[in-house]
C-alpha cells in the first residue's frame, strides 16, 4: 500500500532469508511523516516552467537527421574501409603523436615514387571525425515564465558537468585557393545530478536526499569550412582556423528518485495546478563556432606517414573553438531552454 502524504506512520522492519526464516521485529519507530518531493521537471513547472514535454514532436527532426547522414556516407561508399579503421587510427595517435620521445625507425617519405612530404601527394581527404568535451551549463533559468525564478540553480546548484561530443563529415570539396568545406552531423551526451526540493511539510523548499537526473542528447547537421591551403601547402605551418554553423536538436529527459521519467499530471506536488506534462521532450535551434586547430603532423613527419600508408589517416589535429549554441525552439516558447556558449576542445582525424 503506498504511503500517504501527511499521515503520521510507525515503522518496524522484518527480514526473511532464501529459506523463508523470518527475524522478529525490530524495535518500532514513531514519528515518521512522509512528505512530498519535486523532482527537477516537476519544481520546474511549479516555478512557472512552460515545456510540457513530448518526445514524439522531435521524431521528425532525429528521422531527417538520420536520413542526411545515410545519404552522405552513402556517396562514400568507396571510403568506408578507411572508416572501419578508425578505432586503429585513434590507438596509433594515442601511441605515437603525443609521445615525447620516438623510437628510432627508417624514415617513410616516399609513396609509389613520390614524396609524401609533398602537398599534392597528400590532398584527398574525404572524411573527418572529431571528438570534443566541454563545461556544460543550459541557460534554462533564462526562461520568460520563471518571472525570476531559478529551478535549475536551485537543483543543480554550481554544478558543470562535462559534455561530450562527437562530429562526422564529408569533406566535400579542396578548394586551392580558399580551403575545404565540410558537411556533416554530431551527437553527444551530458547529464547533471541534483537534489529533489520538499514540497511541503516543515522544510517545504528545502533539498531532500532524493536524486534527480537531467540527461541531455544533442544532435546536429552542421556545415563546416577549414582554411587548411597553408598547412596542406607547408608542414611547418600546422595552424588551421575554421567557422562552423549548423541546426541542431537536443533530447531531455528528467528522472526522478525511483528512476522512472518525470510526469506532472494536473497539478505539482504542492496543489498547484498545472498543465499536465512529462518530463522528456526535445529543443531545437541553431548553433556556430569559431576555432583553430593544431595540425600535429609537423611533430614527426615519419610516423604521420606511416599512419598515411597503413591507414589512410591523413591529418591528426587539436582544437579549441568557442561556441554559441541557442536552443530554444526559435522563441517559439514553451520549450525547455538549453542555450549555451563556452569553449569546447578535442581531437580529430581526417581520412
Amino acid at each position: 500500500m503506498p504511503l500517504v502524504n501527511g499521515d503520521l506512520y510507525s515503522i518496524a522492519i522484518s527480514a526473511t532469508d532464501t529459506y523463508g526464516n523470518t527475524s522478529p521485529l525490530s524495535a518500532t519507530s514513531t514519528g515518521n511523516i512522509p512528505y512530498p518531493v519535486d523532482d527537477f521537471y516537476q519544481y520546474y513547472r511549479s516555478q512557472g516552467g512552460s515545456a510540457l514535454g513530448c518526445t514524439s514532436s522531435g521524431a521528425v527532426s532525429w528521422m531527417a537527421l538520420a536520413a542526411l547522414l545515410v545519404l552522405l556516407l552513402r556517396k562514400r561508399r568507396s571510403r568506408r574501409a578507411g572508416a572501419k579503421r578508425a578505432a586503429s587510427a585513434a590507438l596509433l595517435i594515442g601511441l605515437a603523436s603525443f609521445s615525447l620521445a620516438a623510437p628510432a625507425r627508417a624514415d617513410t617519405t616516399e609513396y609509389n615514387g613520390a614524396d609524401l612530404n609533398t602537398p599534392s601527394v597528400r590532398n584527398d581527404r574525404r572524411l573527418f571525425f572529431a571528438l570534443e568535451a566541454d563545461r556544460y551549463k543550459p541557460q534554462i533559468d533564462s526562461e520568460k515564465d520563471l518571472d525570476g525564478a531559478t529551478p535549475y540553480q536551485d537543483i543543480f546548484g554550481h554544478r558543470i558537468p562535462w559534455r561530450v561530443q562527437g562530429e562526422v563529415s564529408v569533406e566535400l570539396v579542396h578548394l586551392r585557393y580558399f580551403g575545404s568545406l565540410l558537411v556533416g552531423g554530431s551527437i553527444g551526451f551530458w547529464q547533471n545530478i541534483g537534489k529533489g526540493i520538499f514540497a511541503g511539510g516543515p522544510n517545504q523548499g528545502q533539498a531532500s536526499s532524493d536524486t534527480t537526473l537531467l540527461n541531455i542528447w544533442p544532435f546536429g547537421v552542421e556545415g563546416q569550412w577549414r582554411f587548411d591551403m597553408l598547412a596542406d601547402r607547408f608542414r611547418w605551418f600546422p595552424l588551421i582556423p575554421y567557422a562552423k554553423a549548423g541546426l541542431m536538436s537536443a533530447l531531455w529527459v528528467v528522472y526522478s528518485g525511483d528512476g522512472s521519467v518525470s510526469t506532472v499530471s494536473g497539478s505539482t506536488s504542492s496543489g498547484k495546478p498545472v498543465a499536465a506534462g512529462k518530463g522528456e521532450g526535445w529543443s531545437t535551434g541553431y548553433t556556430t563556432a569559431l576555432g583553430a586547430a593544431i595540425a600535429l603532423d609537423a611533430i614527426d613527419p615519419g610516423i604521420s606517414n606511416e599512419a598515411y600508408l597503413d591507414l589512410g589517416l591523413q591529418r591528426t589535429s587539436i582544437f579549441a573553438e568557442y561556441g554559441w549554441t541557442r536552443l530554444d525552439g526559435f522563441q517559439s516558447g514553451g520549450t525547455l531552454i538549453l542555450t549555451d556558449r563556452g569553449w569546447r576542445f578535442g581531437l580529430s582525424m581526417e581520412f
